[in-house]
């Protein structure tokens, strides 16, 4: 029988904030996502597109949310996060954007957050691409 860790309150809050990048991201609400973002923080997209900064996030989400990605949804899992001090953590999160006719694409999101002032907000966001599995066999068969 495992025994579950339970939840700290940082855990929490560090998890309401993913829970609002989702939720902010299925309104097409790029000011509400941009929010959950540092002023100087830095976002990497999964193409390798490096945005700077709250402003520079906030516009570029609103022009996905109204052209590729618009309508599609994402869900975020957090698989874990890293305490690097009490103030600093790293989120580590499955996700899934559901593109149209059930086509979908995943990534391995990795968040820097900071708390300043009692708020959380992230500092560092990276998408990676997680091969699809035909890809990913090529792979390990070259191995």
């Amino acid at each position: 029988m495992t025994t579950e860790k339970p939840m700290t309150y940082a855990e929490r809050e560090v998890r309401e904030v993913v829970e609002r990048l989702e939720t902010t991201w299925n309104a097409g609400d790029s000011h509400g996502f941009a929010a959950q973002f540092a002023e100087d923080a830095d976002f990497i997209n999964v193409i390798g597109t490096h945005h700077h900064g709250r402003a520079d996030i906030d516009a570029g989400r609103r022009q996905v949310f109204d052209t590729i990605y618009k309508g599609m949804k994402v869900k975020y899992s957090v698989d874990g996060i890293r305490f690097i001090r009490a103030d600093v953590a790293a989120a580590f999160v499955r996700t899934r954007l559901e593109l149209h006719e059930d086509e979908t694409i995943s990534m391995q999101t990795t968040m820097l957050l900071t708390k300043d002032d009692g708020k959380w907000q992230i500092v560092v966001f990276q998408n990676t691409g997680i091969a699809q599995a035909r890809a990913q066999k090529r792979w390990e068969e070259r191995k």
